[in-house]
């Protein structure tokens, strides 16, 4: 995929002043699934890592996500389980790798995720 067309080339990716994501991502596996919001058709996906402003997923088949799609996002796993409406930031590799940034988390949903990394930084949780 041509620089321009969702990539973000990292050479030349914004700082954390300039609008980048500035939350501490955690290598992290889960299942998911994304949808364009409004939309029924759903993607089966796995969780890449995540923070408590966004994650990075892997599509299970190739979907025609856009940078600035509106999407919903469901997230389960044995840890944690929480759904949330977000933006597309990045498509990357051939389309089945898409970032995101989390725009309607609860107030739970994100100290869930906080805390989940707390355990992932400290070690009494692993990515499995």
């Amino acid at each position: 995929m041509a620089q321009g067309q969702g990539e973000i080339d990292e050479e030349q990716a914004p700082s954390s002043s300039q609008g980048r994501r500035q939350e501490v991502r955690q290598q992290y596996k889960a299942n998911a699934s994304i949808s364009r919001a409004g939309t029924a058709s759903q993607y089966q996906a796995a969780v890449i890592d995540l923070s408590s402003g966004g994650c990075l997923i892997r599509l299970l088949k190739k979907g025609d996500f856009e940078v600035d799609d509106l999407v919903d996002l469901s997230v389960q796993s044995s840890d944690i389980s929480f759904r949330a409406r977000g933006d597309v930031r990045q498509v990357r590799e051939d389309g089945t790798v898409l970032g995101i940034r989390l725009q309607s988390l609860t107030a739970r949903g994100k100290a869930l995720i906080r805390e989940l990394i707390q355990e992932l930084e400290s070690g009494l949780l692993t990515s499995t």
